[in-house]
């Protein structure tokens, strides 16, 4: 029989619901937040280092299956999701996705699990930096028309942030949206955009998550899935994202981004300690 304790269903609730709001606010899925709380809550529950962050790692993206359907619809009812585009880049982040989700299960085994914690927070840091910097307001503009696929660079840079989305356990967001941007999308279609990509992503990696073998768990996992925490993170996730793309319309975005760079620290710095 399945059981989950009172305090890691509140963490898990409490998680999930806050990962939504950023979902909604950023287009991410909210691995950022969630894989050092599962590394954390896993290191509790006495798993081995080595499967630690290959758990954490692996239920955060699985969580971003229905987290990021609930912000792909909010951003999709304000026009904000740029789907001709999607239809040629999302397959190749899905490639990308899926072997670099193959390829944590080695490198996991390989370095005892600390390579993907020190890339979690080299990653976690930079983007903090990067959020700091930043002070564009989230303004509506003009959607360019001339927005469309390109075989270069956007085939290589779909493959790499599939791959690197996957070690990381995240929807790809906090990379899609500033490459959207940057490829000249308004910043709310780049959101808005970036959050849909991180449906098909997550199922590629997701799946492959699933083929990866942990022993001597206590926790009941599918693969590497930590499926019970996946599904409460998820479901809290697509209720609450509609109220961070709400959020992202009416709250000052440099306030925002300076609060996430501030959490992104604090968890960065914690993880150090696992």
């Amino acid at each position: 029989m399945l059981s989950i304790s009172f305090d890691l269903l509140l963490l898990l609730l409490a998680s999930g619901a806050l990962a939504g709001i950023l979902a909604g606010m950023f287009g991410i899925g909210g691995g950022l937040l969630l894989v050092p709380i599962l590394a954390m809550a896993a290191t509790a529950a006495g798993m081995d280092s080595a499967s630690t962050m290959q758990v954490a790692v692996a239920t955060a993206m699985a969580s971003i299956l229905l987290t990021s359907l609930g912000s792909m619809l909010a951003h999709h009812r304000r026009g904000a999701v740029r789907w001709r585009f999607l239809l040629r880049y999302a397959p190749a982040v899905m490639l990308g996705a899926w072997l670099g989700a193959l390829q944590v299960e080695h490198v996991a085994g390989w370095l005892d699990g600390r390579l993907l914690i020190y890339v979690f927070v080299v990653f976690a840091v930079l983007s903090a930096l990067q959020l700091m910097r930043r002070k564009t307001d989230i303004a509506v503009a003009p959607m360019p028309q001339a927005f469309t696929f390109r075989s270069l660079p956007d085939l290589p840079v779909a493959l790499l942030i599939g791959q690197l989305s996957a070690w990381l356990g995240i929807g790809g967001g906090s990379m899609n949206a500033p490459y959207f941007h940057f490829r000249g999308l308004p910043m709310r279609t780049a959101v808005g955009t970036a959050a849909a990509c991180g449906y098909p992503l997550a199922l590629a990696a997701s799946i492959g998550f699933a083929l990866h073998h942990i022993e001597h768990s206590t926790w009941p996992l599918l693969g590497a899935v930590f499926w019970p925490g996946a599904l409460l993170l998820g479901g809290m996730g697509m209720f609450t994202a509609s109220l961070g793309a709400r959020l992202a319309h009416s709250l000052p975005e440099l306030l925002l981004k300076r609060l996430f760079a501030l959490l992104l620290l604090g968890l960065a710095l914690r993880l150090l300690w696992l």
